[in-house]
């Protein structure tokens, strides 16, 4: 538990955890420091590994879950944003032109909803309910970006887009939940 505490501190002083909400949300100004994100995104994966690798029994279960959730929602938020700066960065490179033409705010929603489906799948197939814990957290998350960037900066096309990617993960997320079940 102290180990996901000094990590989400550490990831905090080196503004890797502000970066996604500099990229989805549009807070904040400066300059982006992917090599930051990589380095806590690579520390964060290994302690979810090495916490969800103890067996379920182990004295402390409940602070584990709670450790793997926080290193779990760690790499997420920083792999949504680390998603958004390099597809961003590739729209650039192939279209041209100045950040105008970039959908910026839809390519978030569609990265939020992309990374919700994938938690949606990834807790069910490997068994682990921080993942779909988190997948809760994420969709709401989107449709907050959706109500308060979305409507607001998107027109047309762009907004189509926003509101299928969540709308139609809002009809697979049930579907992949119910396959757990199943099992």
């Amino acid at each position: 538990m102290h180990g996901a505490v000094y990590l989400l501190l550490g990831s905090v002083a080196a503004r890797a955890t502000s970066q996604p909400l500099q990229l989805l949300f549009g807070f904040g100004d400066g300059p982006l420091d992917r090599l930051a994100s990589v380095g806590v995104l690579i520390a964060a994966a290994v302690c979810w590994v090495a916490i969800t690798g103890m067996p379920p029994g182990a004295p402390g279960h409940w602070r584990n879950q709670i450790a793997a959730l926080v290193f779990a929602a760690h790499v997420v938020w920083i792999a949504a944003g680390l998603a958004v700066y390099a597809i961003l960065a590739m729209w650039l490179a192939i279209v041209g032109g100045g950040s105008a033409s970039v959908p910026a705010d839809t390519l978030g929603t569609v990265v939020l909803t992309g990374l919700s489906l994938t938690l949606a799948w990834a807790g069910t197939q490997w068994r682990k309910p921080e993942l779909v814990w988190l997948l809760y957290g994420f969709m709401a998350l989107g449709i907050y970006k959706l109500a308060t960037r979305d409507f607001v900066n998107e027109h047309n096309l762009p907004l189509v887009v926003s509101l299928l990617c969540y709308g139609g993960a809002l009809i697979v997320l049930p579907r992949l939940l119910r396959e757990k079940n199943a099992a």
